[in-house]
């Protein structure tokens, strides 16, 4: 006797299309969940990277009882044997285990870290290299480790420095003062306000309008040095005040920090900027890290966070 074999019954094509319509649904509401934990690690590596490089500056502290200038000689005051020229985000490389790097900067002579298009023409540019600390992995203006505006032109590529000094800790307020923007800051000396209450980094974009954010972008002289003292020639500084407006006795406190601006049409340079959600991550001068949500008063919290001996502690925050 032959058995028939009964006949497998197949989806329909009604049924298809509703399996594939619950996985699109599926998949749209892990989407979201998916996004969070990405931000959530990539805020966790650009806390890690602002600890240490705040760590950085503390060792720096240990080493030569101060730390290095916005912008200048150093760790001698002029262009003595042996004093680098650059900035502090370059000083701080051989504390943040770039001292291959920083060595190879400083084998380059006196003026150790004035890079040109020539440099970059026979792949000798230091500051093309990527500083992983440096680099925040949220920052849209940052491409394959390089600050987005540096592709493509006579003057780049440029690694990325999405984490900016602030000009009122490292640089000197009182300029125009004939050499006064080479300050150097003691921890704790120079912050009367209290090392818990003063902020040493912030975060900024890599590519901010039509300029880069570089670890070693206000090493390079652009034009004459006190036309570049309003900041807007160095992205690798924020907290400066208004241009002609800061001399001796005459402070202007800088605008709010900006929450992803867009990085051509809404983003300063003169300020600084995150690319988190959950607000702008800050390295503070006794080491610590903390992030300050975008609602934070402009006065009251931020500008008193910035000034390191002007007696006006900030408000809770």
């Amino acid at each position: 006797m032959v058995r028939s074999i009964p006949r497998q019954r197949a989806f329909t094509l009604i049924e298809l299309l509703v399996v594939i319509a619950i996985i699109a649904v599926l998949i749209g509401l892990l989407l979201p969940a998916v996004q969070k934990v990405r931000e959530a690690a990539a805020r966790s590596q650009c806390q890690n990277n602002m600890k240490q490089i705040v760590l950085a500056c503390h060792n720096c502290q240990s080493t030569y009882n101060r730390m290095p200038p916005s912008y200048g000689y150093w760790p001698q005051s002029n262009n003595a044997a042996g004093a680098g020229f650059g900035g502090a985000t370059f000083f701080l490389l051989e504390f943040i285990e770039q001292g291959t790097l920083y060595s190879k900067c400083l084998s380059r002579g006196t003026n150790t870290y004035s890079l040109n298009r020539t440099d970059n023409a026979l792949g000798n540019n230091p500051g093309s290299q990527v500083v992983k600390t440096y680099v925040c992995p949220s920052d849209p203006g940052v491409a394959d480790g390089m600050s987005a505006n540096s592709i493509g032109t006579s003057w780049g590529p440029w690694g990325a420095g999405c984490y900016a000094m602030n000009w009122q800790v490292f640089g000197n307020t009182d300029f125009p003062v004939a050499g006064s923007w080479q300050n150097t800051p003691s921890i704790a000396s120079d912050f009367p306000d209290g090392t818990s209450s003063t902020i040493l980094f912030a975060e900024k974009y890599a590519s901010c309008s039509s300029r880069g954010s570089l670890w070693g972008d206000n090493t390079i002289s652009e034009g004459n040095y006190a036309a570049q003292k309003d900041g807007s020639g160095w992205s690798a500084v924020f907290a400066v005040t208004a241009p002609g407006a800061r001399r001796p006795g005459v402070a202007v406190a800088p605008t709010m920090f900006q929450v992803q601006p867009d990085p051509v049409s809404q983003c300063n340079v003169l300020l600084a900027q995150t690319a988190h959600t959950g607000g702008m991550t800050v390295g503070f001068s006794d080491g610590s890290v903390r992030t300050l949500a975008g609602s934070v008063n402009p006065d009251t919290v931020w500008w008193r966070l910035l000034t390191p001996k002007a007696g006006d502690l900030p408000d809770s925050f």
